[in-house]
């Protein structure tokens, strides 16, 4: 399978028939190691759900800036209808992704350095408003009046900001009720195991913070 070659690195890098979709494979499981399980699982999706679709049967020695610009404008907006246009945030990432590989074929020696120059969608800034005092005591009164976890769970992120993950990953050892404080040690996350399933995954927090 492409995965199995990749992951092995069984491509000849001499071969000029090489894909996209080939080089891409190879790089993402050559970052592997030095990412978390989650964020692997993420990337795979990316590059399978945005990139493969539009560059997957390319030919690597074929590609271009022009190729590549021409081709990451029907990633940004399809125009099949299939899908609709990408937001700020994953224009930007699928951006970086497609920079990042055709880096990598470019130290493999397969095609030369690249720029690839895109004009991204602006990111629509956004109001949030926090809760008032009165909201937030009836916020507080609903999650203790018959509490259940979900309702705890609610009220540990509205008091200390903690991320769904993290609240998920809690266990008892990281409360100290005598000093009132609790340590976060870990964040729980389903991620896709690429075959149509999903799993879940204890992982460190995501920053040191």
């Amino acid at each position: 399978s492409i995965r199995r070659k990749a992951e092995y690195g069984f491509y000849n890098l001499n071969d000029t028939d090489i894909t996209f979709s080939e080089i891409s494979e190879r790089w993402l499981y050559s970052v592997r190691p030095g990412v978390k399980e989650s964020t692997f699982s993420h990337y795979q999706y990316t590059l399978r759900h945005y990139l493969l679709p539009i560059f997957g049967d390319f030919k690597v020695t074929a590609l271009d800036e022009m190729t590549l610009v021409q081709g990451f404008l029907t990633v940004i907006t399809p125009t099949n209808g299939k899908r609709k246009s990408l937001g700020a945030a994953m224009a930007q990432e699928c951006l970086a992704m497609l920079r990042r590989i055709c880096k990598y074929a470019s130290q493999l020696h397969l095609i030369r350095p690249l720029e690839i120059s895109v004009k991204l969608p602006q990111k629509q800034p956004k109001t949030l408003l926090p809760f008032t005092i009165e909201e937030q005591k009836k916020l507080q009164t609903f999650a203790l009046d018959s509490p259940t976890p979900r309702k705890i769970g609610l009220l540990l992120g509205f008091q200390l900001g903690l991320r769904i993950g993290e609240i998920c990953g809690l266990k008892w050892g990281d409360f100290d009720l005598s000093a009132g404080i609790v340590t976060i040690q870990r964040t729980v996350s389903r991620i896709s195991c690429g075959d149509g399933h999903t799993k879940v995954v204890v992982q460190s927090p995501k920053t040191n913070n």
